[in-house]
């Protein structure tokens, strides 16, 4: 039995936030079973992140691991990485300190930011884009071989830093809806589900939040069209959540005929809201130059990355990316 208590501080983070049952399996040939936690730990291959929650962001390296290397001045450095013994690929695994919730219309900024920085992490990485991101090789399983590399969980802002955001956004929104990968396809199957409900939920309303949840279950489903389709847990969380916020809360303002009171096509309100959610994001994360400046004098006192980190309050590798730049 695996023991989280006796555990390196990565192995024991990724250990206590899997989901309570997760889809694992020693042998990707014969499929995928549900298992209690604790039993799940001992297989192969395993389910990281719980429905609907980003906790763990994991990339799939198909060529031969011979340490982080120059990848260190392109993105941060992983948590975990996991290695095939016998074809040396192996999985990157970046820890979220706060988990990201795919479906809350009220946390919509850091999932687009979410997206954004695992397309960029995807390709600065040249990870392989037909990774699902279901599974990945299980960190705690001795069938691998293991390197543990940055001890502290990520927030967003620092793994923003070593990507463009503005492109990564720029190819997710070029790439046609069933080609999308990654959180891409979670905030897709979001946005064209919400819409759709925004037109239909007034004639379900009458039936009650049990049938409408049926109704836009059943459309989720079928807008899952992706060339990876999302689970079925992914789409349920997604689903429930839509069904539950429009029901109970949406009132008909973002009708045609209400937009067009205001002046507005329903292509020029989402323009609209296109724009203000990218001044809103840069107002949320803020400018970093300060920090950056004051990291640099820090530097020249002969303080060192890790000291500097913890008088700026930010983690280590983004100091040192900071002081390379």
């Amino acid at each position: 039995m695996v023991s989280l208590a006796d555990s390196p501080p990565q192995l024991a983070l990724f250990g206590e936030r899997l989901p309570r049952r997760p889809y694992c399996t020693d042998d990707l040939a014969y499929g995928l079973k549900i298992l209690p936690a604790q039993a799940a730990l001992e297989k192969r291959y395993i389910q990281y992140n719980p429905p609907a929650i980003i906790s763990w962001l994991a990339y799939d390296i198909d060529r031969p691991y011979a340490g982080f290397g120059q990848e260190w001045e392109t993105v941060a450095p992983p948590n975990i990485v996991v290695v095939s013994p016998t074809t040396g690929h192996s999985h990157y695994l970046y820890g979220i300190a706060a988990g990201v919730s795919t479906t809350s219309a009220a946390r919509e900024k850091p999932r687009r930011l979410l997206a954004a920085i695992d397309e960029g992490y995807r390709e600065a990485l040249r990870a392989d884009p037909g990774f699902t991101q279901l599974i990945c090789k299980n960190p705690l399983s001795d069938h691998w071989r293991v390197e543990l590399l940055c001890p502290d969980l990520y927030e967003l802002c620092d793994l923003a830093e070593y990507v463009d955001l503005e492109a990564a956004d720029a190819r997710i929104r070029k790439t046609p809806k069933k080609h999308r990968k990654g959180v891409g396809r979670n905030c897709s199957l979001f946005d064209s589900l919400r819409t759709w409900a925004y037109k239909w939920v007034g004639d379900y309303r009458a039936g009650g939040l049990e049938r409408w949840g049926a109704v836009v279950l059943a459309k989720a489903e079928k807008l899952n069209t992706f060339l990876d389709p999302l689970p079925l847990s992914e789409v349920k969380a997604t689903a429930r959540s839509v069904a539950k916020w429009t029901f109970s809360r949406y009132d008909g303002k973002l009708t045609p005929s209400s937009l067009a009171a205001d002046g507005l096509t329903p292509e020029t309100f989402a323009l609209l809201q296109s724009n203000l959610g990218k001044m809103g994001m840069a107002k949320r994360w803020g400018d970093n130059s300060e920090k950056q400046r004051q990291a640099q004098h820090l530097k020249s006192q002969g303080k060192s990355s890790r000291q500097i980190a913890a008088v700026l309050d930010v983690n280590q590798s983004t100091v040192a990316r900071w002081l390379k730049g």
